[in-house]
């Protein structure tokens, strides 16, 4: 039991909220474990080796693992319906057959969309979502499974009228990956748009990422800020949210089972050879890029809570937002993605007292920096060889902030 618990551990990229299922790296799984196990048995702790049927008995039946998988998780929702019996699959089939039509939906309007961004200029449709976090050092090398490791972050952004694809990419010494960090890499991407009127922007339901009143804040600023006249932002189905985005990081994801990375700037060069024609475009980010999204949305979003009618917005139930240049303090939404007209929320004032338009404020004045237990495993493996010597310099000079 307590060599399963020396590995580190992530939490799940994609369900982070409805579990607490904590996952291994990939290139781990149970059978690797075990022989990691036996060589820990035979040169360190001299004792014989349970069977490899004890070990996995212990993961399986006192641990809540699993093993981090470059993919989307299936649809929690699909699979319990699929497990219920007949009756009981009666009784829910209304709400399962809801569940499909918004999923359909949802695909065709981002097909719709696509085709209109191919047509028109001034149309731009995009999906856009955080790549899990790529880990460094990342090699084979026996010693590496049992460390801490530095996370770096992927924001992918892919246009769909010309299938051309954008990563934001910084590591975790110089910000984190909630809604400010997201925002950030979004209005930089909104703000390098020249000649473009309308922006439809598909991303998921991850309410911390980007359904919350910072993302919202930061679309509103851009409507008044920017030549853009519309965004809209669609969301994809619970369970169901494919993008090609996520093309990108599977392509990733196949480059760096090719090569060891040592360090974030490693990624930074793989991403930008991960595809051979039209190459991903790689905007590296540091602490001073990212602005504070989330405490300038306590002076955009005021009234986050009652629409123009007095009900009550259900945040977490929308399924489009529309954001307009013609009335930058109020913000139109849907439950579905439907023909129904748009019910409308008035968000509050958007300037200070002199008139004067506010805008986010840098979010850092120096680097987050990572943990001290961090920063002293990944030194460890510098000294251990795991980690080249040309290496060194980068991760000693890591900031260090309050330890775990």
């Amino acid at each position: 039991m307590g060599h399963i618990k020396s590995f580190p551990t992530l939490e799940s990229h994609y369900s982070r909220k409805d579990t607490t299922k904590l996952y291994l790296e990939e290139n781990l799984n149970v059978t690797k474990m075990y022989k990691l196990y036996v060589q820990k048995c035979h040169n360190e702790w001299k004792v014989n080796p349970e069977k490899l049927s004890f070990y996995r008995s212990i993961f399986n039946g006192e641990f809540n693992l699993g093993f981090h998988q470059p993919k989307k998780d299936a649809c929690k929702y699909c699979e319990w319906y699929k497990r219920l019996n007949p009756s009981d699959k009666v009784h829910h089939e209304e709400e399962y057959n809801a569940h499909q039509t918004r999923k359909v939906q949802a695909r065709e309007h981002k097909e719709n969309d696509k085709r209109q961004a191919q047509a028109q200029s001034s149309y731009k449709a995009l999906t856009f979502d955080l790549e899990q976090v790529l880990t460094t050092p990342w090699s084979n090398v026996s010693s590496l499974f049992y460390s801490r490791k530095l996370s770096t972050y992927n924001l992918t952004v892919y246009e769909l009228g010309n299938k051309e694809a954008q990563c934001y990419m910084w590591h975790e010494g110089e910000g984190g990956r909630g809604s400010s960090e997201i925002s950030t890499c979004m209005f930089q991407y909104l703000s390098t748009l020249s000649g473009t009127e309308h922006v439809v922007l598909y991303s998921d339901t991850c309410g911390g990422q980007n359904r919350n009143a910072g993302f919202s804040a930061m679309c509103l600023h851009a409507v008044k800020t920017l030549p853009i006249s519309i965004i809209d932002h669609k969301f994809m189905e619970s369970g169901h949210s494919q993008m090609e985005c996520d093309s990108v990081h599977a392509a990733i994801e196949t480059a760096r089972k090719k090569v060891p990375v040592y360090s974030p700037e490693g990624y930074y060069t793989l991403v930008r050879m991960a595809r051979r024609n039209r190459p991903y475009k790689v905007i590296e980010l540091g602490h001073s890029d990212f602005l504070d999204f989330k405490s300038f949305s306590q002076h955009t979003v005021r009234n986050r809570t009652k629409d123009t009618e007095g009900q009550t917005v259900h945040w977490q139930k929308i399924k489009w937002l529309r954001y307009t240049k013609q009335d930058p303090k109020g913000i139109q939404f849907k439950y579905s993605l439907s023909d129904q007209p748009f019910q409308m929320l008035q968000v509050g004032k958007q300037e200070t007292r002199g008139a004067h338009a506010i805008g986010p404020k840098k979010m850092h004045t120096g680097p987050p920096g990572i943990t001290a237990v961090k920063k002293k495993d990944l030194l460890t493996l510098c000294t251990n060889g795991s980690i080249p010597q040309s290496y060194v310099d980068f991760y000693q000079s890591l900031q260090v902030t309050q330890a775990e």
